[in-house]
């Protein structure tokens, strides 16, 4: 009877992981652009000077040239930003946006500690 009700529980137990984890990631809630502004510390255009996937997570960090600040300027020319995802992860996800270097972009940051990370929406600027 012991090995029924243990076996039901793990069972019921890996059912809920499995359910929890397949809702994690790949959603991105749909905001207007007023709440992208409110929710973000500083916005930025800028072009992607370089990219550094890092070992330990999936995530990448970027150098970004500012060309401009659209909230809350920073007076730096350079900034170095954290975005979750990381090309050539075995996890992708499409509220990850991921970016090359040379790329136009309008970012949306938020700061987290002693670091900015990049919103799911900020995105390519069309050439």
């Amino acid at each position: 009877m012991k090995i029924i009700i243990l076996s039901g529980i793990a069972i019921i137990l890996m059912a809920v992981t499995i359910i929890l984890s397949s809702n994690i990631y790949g959603y991105i809630v749909m905001r207007t652009p007023q709440q992208i502004y409110k929710q973000t510390d500083v916005i930025i255009v800028g072009k992607i000077g370089n990219a550094v996937g890092r070992l330990s997570e999936r995530s990448t960090d970027y150098t970004v040239s500012v060309e401009k600040y659209l909230k809350n300027d920073l007076h730096q020319g350079t900034l170095l930003v954290n975005g979750i995802g990381k090309k050539n992860s075995a996890i992708m996800a499409e509220d990850e946006p991921i970016f090359s270097v040379g790329e136009r972009v309008v970012l949306y940051l938020t700061k987290v500690r002693n670091e900015y990370q990049v919103s799911p929406y900020s995105h390519i600027l069309s050439k």
